[in-house]
């Protein structure tokens, strides 16, 4: 615990650093950030044990429309061409090579012809 709680003091002192060049850190001001993240860790740990299961059901729900959301915005942004219709476009799209070859072989070669072109 007191390895994290110094490994995240060294972190908020680096990014007051990079926030503000002109800082310069002094050796106490680690120490005492070393000793707030600690009593934080700890009160938190103590105070807060009630609920955390409840912020983990809300972090599994935040994730859950987070992947959905993320899925939405690929679903959107992809082709909208059938793969078999790749072939009269300039860039064939990624599935209509992964689709289009039956064997692995006929796969490579296509991808050899495609860069010699390059």
């Amino acid at each position: 615990m007191p390895a994290v709680a110094y490994i995240f003091a060294q972190q908020i002192l680096a990014l007051i650093t990079v926030v503000n060049p002109n800082y310069v850190i002094q050796g106490y001001q680690g120490a005492l950030m070393t000793i707030a993240s600690a009593t934080s860790a700890i009160a938190l740990s103590v105070f807060v044990m009630q609920r955390l299961t409840l912020a983990e059901g809300l972090a599994v729900v935040v994730h859950c429309f987070g992947f959905v959301a993320f899925l939405a915005i690929l679903w959107v942004m992809g082709t909208c061409s059938h793969p078999c219709g790749a072939l009269s476009q300039s860039r064939q799209p990624l599935t209509f090579l992964l689709l289009a070859f039956r064997t692995e072989s006929q796969r490579i070669r296509h991808l050899l012809r495609f860069r010699r072109r390059e």
